[in-house]
């Protein structure tokens, strides 16, 4: 990791512990002063260029904010805050203030344009934070329309994921929509930076689980010494933090190749979200076991973590999504297995010729 990634990570920390975050899940109310700080630092806005209402710099650093977030176990709309922000920034129209968000699937949403006026109605299902958010990013896949979530003829259904933090429903009926253009990112795109965002927070979430498990088998005691001086705890705990230490290293990998368009972006982050999604479950469930099966309840802060895991492991698509694609690019593109597991010169070139899916994730990267 550069210094320049450590930096962000300690300037991040040191903005969410000038507040007094909530701990256990479910939350009771979302970390509303970290966010204000946040945002008027501009950390909420990295990796959306400066030019288009944002704090400059790229997808790595807002990679690095949303781990740096979950680690901490603050409950914040960073992801889809920046996500709604870096879409509407592909268009060229104007950063809307206020707290944005924006759903996985808005093909449920029919537009109709009448005398320059664009007319929304559907239905937009588990859109995360739009009970707390002022305006909503509707991405068709061409366009993108900016909708005031206060709009009249539209409803927020609310709703909560495992987490306790807002997912709700979305329907709208003939919503007048703020802004309307046509975007330069396609959906494979927009998908492919969600999983990356969502990725790097699980594996915050991940390394404060293992932090924590490591902290309560080091000071609990059973039978005159410390639980962690057990073989069979130590196995258990090894197993457990060589998982997250895979799941750092594949968003590290991801996020690099990310940031620099590299041709091997594709196969790297496809790869991340199948390690990511595919050890949440297990992570979660071993530090519950080496806690002795609690944090389960509100009060303890285990739960914070492991309810992140456990809830974000399908966002912008689970860990069989994400193999159905890799696998897609060794089949249908041709590179060879060998070269995608050890970086060898032929996927570089193999990526460069890839299908839409593909070359579009590769350049996710570009700044707009």
């Amino acid at each position: 990791m550069t210094s320049h990634r450590d930096d962000i990570r300690d300037a991040v920390k040191q903005i969410l512990a000038g507040s007094e975050p909530t701990i256990g899940a479910p939350i009771a109310h979302w970390d509303a002063q970290s966010w204000t700080n946040l945002t008027e630092s501009g950390f909420a806005d990295l990796g959306i260029a400066e030019e288009s209402g944002g704090s400059g710099g790229d997808v790595t650093d807002a990679v690095d904010v949303a781990a740096t977030i979950a680690a901490s176990g603050v409950c914040l709309p960073i992801i889809e805050h920046g996500l709604a922000c870096w879409v509407v920034s592909t268009t060229g129209l104007a950063k809307p203030t206020g707290t944005g968000t924006i759903g996985e699937d808005s093909s449920g949403i029919v537009a109709e344009e009448s005398s320059g006026t664009v007319l929304l109605s559907g239905r937009i299902s588990a859109v995360p934070w739009a009970s707390i958010a002022q305006w909503l990013a509707v991405f068709d896949g061409h366009s993108v329309a900016v909708v005031d979530l206060a709009a009249d003829g539209l409803v927020v259904h609310p709703g909560t994921d495992i987490l306790g933090a807002p997912l709700c429903d979305v329907v709208m009926t003939g919503v007048v929509a703020r802004s309307h253009a046509p975007t330069t990112v396609s959906a494979s795109q927009v998908r492919s930076r969600g999983a990356a965002l969502y990725s790097a927070a699980m594996a915050g979430s991940a390394r404060a689980v293992v932090d924590a498990t490591i902290r309560h088998t080091s000071d609990r005691t059973q039978f005159g010494r410390p639980l962690a001086k057990f073989q069979a705890v130590q196995q258990r705990l090894a197993q457990l933090a060589s998982t997250v230490a895979q799941m750092e290293r594949a968003v590290d990998e991801a996020a690099e190749a990310l940031a620099t368009d590299s041709t091997r972006a594709a196969v790297a982050l496809a790869s991340a979200k199948v390690v990511v999604s595919g050890a949440a479950a297990d992570v979660a469930a071993a530090g519950h076991h080496l806690h002795g099966a609690i944090g389960f309840t509100r009060e303890h802060p285990l739960g914070r973590y492991t309810g992140s895991l456990q809830s974000w492991r399908n966002r912008w698509g689970s860990a069989d999504d994400w193999a159905r694609v890799l696998a897609s690019q060794i089949l249908d593109d041709g590179p060879d297995l060998w070269d995608l597991i050890t970086g060898g010169s032929d996927v570089a070139s193999s990526d460069a010729t890839s299908s839409d899916a593909t070359s579009s994730d590769a350049t996710i990267g570009a700044r707009p």
